[in-house]
């Protein structure tokens, strides 16, 4: 086999997916859920991964990808799209706070096949359930990764009911149902989602999309930390996106900690997320723990908040049950997790759309707004390379970007208004810098 899985826990070693799936998604020695993916090294050839140029898809990195035959491999072109330098927002950052960093951005909204990042796991899990000959496929979410999911599952033919929280996306419910996939809407939220997935699953001996570590999920995502070095022949110093489960950053330290261990990489980019104030379960938690000097069992200890009020769903998990995981490789990192307040997000992506005229959704907007919080906290230094992950663009929540419109009608030109694009930066730049300020 190219691939085994070990368990983090025992070091129990499982053979391959079939038998992964076969024994529950779990270690059969010892019932942990999160297995490493490890790869016969010796034979790939990672200069040719990190140098070669006109790359098609994520599936360049096949030889570092748990799946045997490449006729199984389903894309759509996702996961390599260019790292955008945004010196706007730099020159901000340097004459608000007199940091001189470097910005980059990774644009997956561009990604081709829903507009996420998601779509790196859509193509891989799409590509291992074909490989192993899965039909039917259970997945609780929040929208985007059930969204996902249908269409890149509907190219190979197999069934997807996605169970999603009652205040979920109802553009996103629509997205799934017209790629074929199957929606049940819950009575609550994201946590009673995954309860009554996991039921439907065992009553009809249907395959159950495991958590946020499944290794499909977390070696897609890990081919982030590839990309960049590939593109930017650069080592990042900080890596930001806005947290919801936390499979992005589990999947850039994988893979942080994968081209260290083939002297690929000199150190871990320090994992700053963000979580909106309305649900910060994992930012409550994280800040807790650092007052207490990280004491005792302190990753096991986070609230949980049940149907929290949000209007960012995409990122609104209340349960937070990937926090062991996640704190840990935080604080590897020498990293945060921090809260913003949703309350600027609308300003936030107007910053963006005026500034870089990119329209980013609201979750990315959380990102960006913890950027400058991570300025001001003393995260980010002068010199750093810093990457934003831009998971989602303004085309997935149509319904956020709306708010943008006036609805002005007028009857005479009497009633126009000269504005240059020059005014409009200007200011939206001073009502920002007043928050910015005081972030």
């Amino acid at each position: 086999m190219k691939y085994k899985f070990e368990c983090t826990k025992c070091g129990h070693i499982v053979n391959s997916f079939v038998e992964w799936f076969e024994i529950g998604q779990k270690c059969l020695k010892c019932g942990e859920i999160y297995v490493k993916a490890i790869y016969d090294y010796e034979n790939v050839d990672f200069v040719s991964l990190l140098t070669r140029e006109c790359v098609q898809s994520m599936w360049h990195y096949f030889d570092i990808l748990p799946l045997e035959r490449k006729e199984n491999i389903t894309t759509l072109g996702e996961g390599v799209l260019p790292i955008d330098r945004w010196q706007r927002v730099e020159n901000i950052v340097k004459d608000i706070f007199n940091i001189e960093c470097e910005i980059r951005v990774i644009r997956n909204d561009n990604n081709p096949g829903t507009g996420t990042f998601k779509d790196l796991a859509g193509t891989m899990v799409s590509s291992v359930l074909k490989e192993n000959n899965i039909k039917n496929y259970v997945v609780a979410s929040t929208g985007n990764i059930a969204a996902v999911f249908s269409r890149y599952l509907a190219i190979n033919d197999i069934n997807l009911y996605a169970f999603l929280p009652k205040d979920s996306s109802s553009m996103q419910e629509a997205e799934i149902r017209s790629n074929g996939g199957v929606v049940y809407k819950v009575d609550g939220d994201y946590h009673k989602a995954k309860i009554l997935a996991k039921k439907f699953a065992k009553k009809h001996n249907f395959l159950l999309a495991a958590t946020g570590i499944d290794p499909t999920r977390i070696e897609a995502k890990k081919i982030m930390i590839y990309e960049i070095l590939r593109q930017l022949k650069r080592e990042p110093d900080v890596y930001i996106q806005a947290l919801s489960g936390g499979t992005g950053p589990i999947g850039v330290y994988k893979g942080s900690k994968e081209l260290m261990s083939n002297n690929l990489l000199s150190k871990l980019p320090k994992l700053i997320l963000i979580q909106s104030n309305k649900c910060a379960p994992m930012a409550d938690a994280y800040q807790n723990a650092k007052k207490n000097d990280f004491k005792g069992n302190w990753f096991l200890e986070y609230p949980i908040y049940n149907n929290p009020d949000t209007k960012i769903t995409t990122i609104a998990t209340g349960n937070p049950t990937l926090y062991p995981y996640v704190a840990k490789i935080v604080k590897d990192s020498e990293g945060d997790i921090i809260g913003v307040d949703e309350e600027f997000t609308k300003l936030t992506t107007k910053l963006i759309a005026v500034l870089e005229t990119v329209k980013i959704g609201p979750a990315a907007g959380i990102a960006i707004e913890g950027l400058f919080k991570a300025v001001r906290k003393n995260l980010i230094k002068d010199g750093d390379l810093v990457i934003v992950n831009i998971g989602e663009g303004a085309k997935r929540t149509p319904e956020y970007i709306l708010q943008f419109a006036l609805n002005k009608v007028i009857s005479d030109i009497d009633e126009c208004e000269i504005k240059t694009l020059e005014d409009e930066r200007e200011k939206v730049i001073k009502h920002y810098k007043k928050i910015i300020e005081n972030i």
